[in-house]
């Protein structure tokens, strides 16, 4: 079985020469939520210049704290508002995305894979796909 986990809004950090934190781990399943995807072509998902904004509340005026990552974790069911699907933000905390930028979990490189929200080790929000 191929797994796949991903920390949302952490990165690796450099601790001195040569040495690397170790990335989180996955410590269990996220009760309460699951994953989408962003809903682009292939050719927007190819270009770097292409952004789904995440804002601070279910607005367009609401300011804007990240841009969404090509797998979205969101409550299950969908906690829809104004036109906009509540979702984990980058930075941890609760964003809104619009809702025609999201649609369901599948992988087109592998389209047997599965994804799970999961609680990883730094206490945040990830995904883990598997089989």
């Amino acid at each position: 079985m191929k797994r796949f986990c991903v920390v949302l809004g952490a990165g690796l950090l450099s601790l001195g020469v040569g040495a690397q934190a170790q990335p989180p781990r996955v410590v269990g399943p996220l009760p309460g939520y699951g994953c989408m995807v962003l809903n682009l072509t292939e050719h927007q998902a190819m270009d770097s210049s292409t952004h789904v904004l995440v804002r601070r509340e279910p607005s367009k005026a609401s300011p804007v704290v990240g841009y969404a990552p090509g797998i979205v974790i969101v409550p299950v069911p969908l906690e829809v508002e104004g036109g906009y699907t509540k979702a984990v933000a980058p930075n941890g905390g609760v964003g809104w995305i619009k809702s025609g930028s999201l649609r369901p979990y599948h992988s087109l490189g592998d389209p047997t894979a599965k994804c799970r929200a999961v609680r990883l080790s730094n206490g945040r929000a990830g995904f883990d796909t598997y089989h």
